[in-house]
């Protein structure tokens, strides 16, 4: 496994054919919780879709065009989630941040963790030097982890989210490279 960053609880590491195994069984544990935010996950779920996905993340990484991270436990090496760098716009060096964490080890501060790290990533390794966090406002974990990570809510944006083929109003932060904590503090 090519661990990408790290710290003493998570690693980061980009998504590879072997991690179809894994995601299937995170994806499953976590309908409840995330497929109300996240379409894309449901109840009817297959491996072929983690697979698919994962192709998906494969091109998009060889492109440049996505940097999806697989979010694993520093301790276990269970595969804990997701955290992507998309739609970038290199132009204006910035870039959408997203995650996901599987049920059974949400608030613990995993999340979190892993966010300040994929920005750190896209901050020192991708030279962006903006990231936005989108969440619908009722989703109050994902704000939550937003706050935690230091970004800063700009604004209520109408429409901006399509779930379930409907537009919502989302909560749109920002992170920038001064929002981070100094490493190691």
């Amino acid at each position: 496994m090519l661990v990408i960053t790290s710290d003493d609880l998570v690693l980061l590491s980009p998504f590879g054919e072997a991690n179809a195994e894994d995601v299937y069984p995170a994806v499953r544990e976590s309908v409840a919780d995330i497929g109300r935010w996240l379409p894309w996950c449901h109840r009817d779920y297959a491996i072929e879709e983690s697979r698919s996905w994962i192709a998906e993340c494969a091109r998009n990484w060889q492109a440049r065009s996505a940097y999806q991270l697989a979010i694993y436990s520093a301790t276990s090496g269970m595969l804990l989630g997701a955290v992507g760098i998309n739609h970038l716009v290199r132009a204006n060096r910035l870039a959408n941040l997203g995650y996901w964490l599987r049920s059974s080890h949400a608030g613990r501060g995993l999340t979190t963790r892993a966010v300040c790290l994929a920005a750190r990533y896209a901050f020192e390794e991708l030279d962006l030097t903006r990231l936005e966090i989108v969440a619908v406002p009722t989703n109050t974990a994902s704000r939550r982890v937003a706050e935690k990570a230091g970004a800063h809510l700009e604004c209520v944006a109408r429409n901006r989210i399509v779930m379930h083929g409907q537009a919502y109003p989302a909560a749109v932060y920002s992170l920038i490279p001064a929002d981070l904590a100094p490493r190691g503090a």
